[in-house]
């Protein structure tokens, strides 16, 4: 016989319990342990998950307030832009283009041959747009300047086209069609 039988056969009663020792830590680790570890992983794993998903979702409320912030401040302008700068009603918005207008190309040095004018209705807005167009005569540098100061005035005023032709007679005023379009408010105190 080997010295290892020979051991346990005269060592069987201290290997014997040790051996059942064994099998049964190697039972729990099986059946209990393992089994426990998995589970802890698994909910680690979880609580990471959770912590990224609770981030992003912190990082998309914070976005979301700022675009809300954002949305009621633009709606506050463009309330102050409706009520402040655009003119309230048609006749108030032809006065202050036609008035104004009138100044800058007579301090441009440029003569009105004629002018006419046309609203119409914005689609699925309060506001209505009024179309300009302005037969002007004068110098080219006259030109320039009085669309110079359109393009500075403090009134809503938008230069939609320039034509710019010239006469056949030499020495001759230069032309000048000019489109202006404006806007007013028509949608009542929304």
């Amino acid at each position: 016989m080997s010295l290892f039988g020979r051991i346990l056969v005269e060592k069987r009663a201290a290997v014997l319990p040790i051996a059942v020792a064994i099998a049964g830590n190697l039972a729990a680790y099986g059946l209990v342990v393992y089994p426990m570890q998995r589970r802890a992983a698994s909910g680690e794993a979880r609580v990471l998950a959770s912590q990224r998903t609770e981030r992003a979702a912190a990082r998309d409320l914070a976005a979301a307030r700022a675009m809300q912030t954002g949305k009621l401040v633009a709606e506050a302008q463009m309330q102050k832009f409706y009520h402040q700068v655009l003119p309230a009603t048609s006749a108030d918005a032809r006065k202050a283009a036609y008035l104004r207008l009138a100044q800058l190309a007579a301090q441009s040095n440029l003569q009105y041959q004629r002018q006419t004018a046309a609203e119409t209705p914005e689609k699925d807005s309060p506001l209505t747009k009024l179309n300009l167009t302005l037969v002007l005569s004068g110098s080219y540098q006259d030109v320039r300047r009085f669309i110079r100061a359109i393009e500075l005035a403090p009134e809503f005023l938008i230069i939609d086209n320039v034509v710019l032709s010239s006469r056949d007679e030499p020495n001759s005023a230069l032309l000048l069609t000019l489109s202006v379009s404006t806007y007013f408010w028509t949608g009542g105190n929304a």
